[in-house]
């Protein structure tokens, strides 16, 4: 069965070049935002991975224009245009959020988004849940603070969250090197591109080089931020959140397994865990067709 995933092209690389749009909050901070698709379609709060940033919802921009969906995309405090907000948790962001939605003029909307993004959809979930029509959080990363969940951790998690407690120098020395991999030049990036990046599409390479220069524009203080927020207690009780929620995982996820997915749904009361066959972590997150059906259903 052939299935839709993102396609990169001059054109959406060109969008990387547009000055986001900026939410002033009551406190004096910014939170910078994109609005990728279709301007009158359905509204969706699309929670980008990490490390990553706003950027990250130009993957989504054909897709929401052709289907119907106003993906809103913000800057986690501290990344790319958004203000630094130190000590910032997952509550403090949901209520960023819920703010940018009453600017928009949103009584309620739909939130999704994978990997790292994953926590913020359940995050909003509990949060706020009169005001959301459906939750959908695909290959949901983070450590949470159960035994039988750190038991099937994916191994990337389980490094992060070890190093966020115990070896902070190897947190600041990894995202200093990967502030400076941002910088790499992108036609070398586009000839790596055309050998590892999804479906061989070499400017989705430049597009994920400019997603991480973007984000690390303000220094590395913000993108450990995010990381220390998804691997240290996440501030709510999953069995407390009180609307279904949609939870995707994959088989071959790399990243985050299967395992992991199925402890989450176990916790949450309404939770629907589907199990994407022989899928690795980007085709979990970006199967358009998947994220179409469970953001109608």
């Amino acid at each position: 069965m052939t299935r839709r995933f993102p396609k990169v092209e001059g054109p959406e690389l060109e969008l990387t070049q547009q000055p986001p749009e900026q939410l002033h909050l009551p406190d004096g901070r910014r939170l910078a935002y994109d609005l990728r698709g279709d301007p009158e379609g359905q509204p969706v709060f699309w929670f980008h991975g990490s490390p990553s940033g706003r950027l990250e919802g130009i993957l989504l921009e054909r897709f929401g224009r052709d289907e119907g969906f106003n993906f809103i995309v913000s800057d986690r405090p501290g990344l790319g245009a958004s203000s630094p907000h130190p000590g910032w948790s997952m509550a403090s962001y949901a209520s960023d959020v819920e703010q940018l939605a009453d600017h928009l003029g949103l009584e309620r909307f739909s939130v999704a988004g994978g990997s790292g993004g994953g926590p913020f959809v359940l995050a909003l979930a509990a949060h706020c849940p009169q005001r959301i029509d459906r939750a959908v959080s695909l290959a949901c990363a983070g450590a949470f603070e159960h035994e039988d969940a750190r038991a099937v951790m994916g191994w990337v998690d389980a490094l992060a969250a070890w190093a966020v407690r115990r070896a902070p120098a190897l947190v600041q020395l990894y995202f200093t090197t990967l502030s400076g991999l941002a910088h790499t030049p992108e036609f070398i990036a586009r000839w790596g591109g055309r050998v590892f990046a999804p479906g061989g599409q070499p400017d989705f390479a430049v597009l994920f080089l400019r997603v991480l220069r973007e984000s690390s524009r303000p220094g590395t203080a913000g993108l450990i931020r995010d990381t220390e927020v998804l691997h240290r207690g996440w501030g709510f009780a999953l069995e407390d959140i009180p609307i279904p929620v949609d939870l995707v995982n994959g088989t071959r996820d790399e990243f985050v397994g299967l395992g992991y997915g199925k402890v989450l749904s176990r916790r949450i009361p309404q939770s629907r865990l589907h199990i994407a066959e022989r899928d690795d972590h980007f085709r979990t997150i970006f199967d358009l067709d998947r994220l179409e059906r469970l953001l109608r259903t």
